[in-house]
């Protein structure tokens, strides 16, 4: 439990309780052993895991549940935040810069404006994007100041953090180039202004951050910004 100090509106001041509420979307990578420390990590950090029913089970080593569109997730956060505001949001997924990955192609968590930088990407009906993550917050789902923290590789990448694409690889290779387009944790912020955000910069192992970046506001902060209550 959290206590923070807000003026009554009569001149005066006075604490009032404001209970956390830890929620965590694990990604659905197929691979048991990527699955279990997604798991894990959001375990360990004492978050709630919520997932829509899609489990990999193995016997002796455990049932590890995920969400593996951003519709569903949407669906899941704001079932969570109805009654009470979603204090911290731990995505211990995959990920790219221009978005969160659940192991879903054209299912994901993506910005809003992919169009922008590779016309040919296509919203597939079960993804979701920065916006909708934004309706929440303007809904009261998402508490004023929200930490809001991208697990996934690149979430959080400058242009000059993520590597030369194959052109193949058509979206990554146009984000690549395209160095006016803003990565998926800057956007959150932008667009959920009093949020805090931390997101990796860099490729890491599951579960763990290299080189983190915290925005709030769309712009760069320093850690301890991001930790001061």
């Amino acid at each position: 439990m959290m206590w923070f100090t807000i003026n009554s509106g009569i001149g005066k001041e006075t604490s009032v309780e404001i209970k956390e509420n830890k929620v965590a979307i694990i990604g659905a990578d197929p691979n048991w052993g990527v699955r279990k420390t997604f798991y894990e990590v959001a375990q360990e950090g004492g978050y709630r895991i919520v997932s829509n029913g899609l489990y990999i089970r193995f016997p002796g080593i455990g049932s590890y549940g995920a969400v593996n569109t951003g519709k569903e997730v949407i669906s899941l956060l704001k079932k969570e935040g109805t009654e009470r505001s979603i204090t911290e949001l731990y995505f211990s997924t995959h990920g790219v810069p221009y978005a969160i990955d659940l192991y879903n192609s054209g299912n994901n968590i993506y910005l809003d404006n992919m169009t922008d930088f590779c016309e040919s990407f296509v919203y597939e009906n079960d993804s979701a994007t920065v916006s909708d993550l934004a309706e929440l917050y303007n809904k009261g789902i998402f508490s004023y100041d929200i930490k809001i923290i991208l697990g996934g590789c690149y979430n959080g990448a400058r242009h000059s953090d993520y590597p030369m694409p194959d052109k193949n690889n058509e979206v990554n290779y146009r984000w690549k180039i395209n160095t006016h387009i803003e990565n998926i944790a800057q956007q959150i912020s932008r667009k959920l202004p009093n949020a805090k955000i931390k997101a990796n910069r860099i490729q890491v192992s599951s579960g763990n951050f290299n080189k983190p970046i915290y925005y709030k506001g769309g712009i760069e902060i320093d850690a301890s910004s991001f930790y001061r209550i």
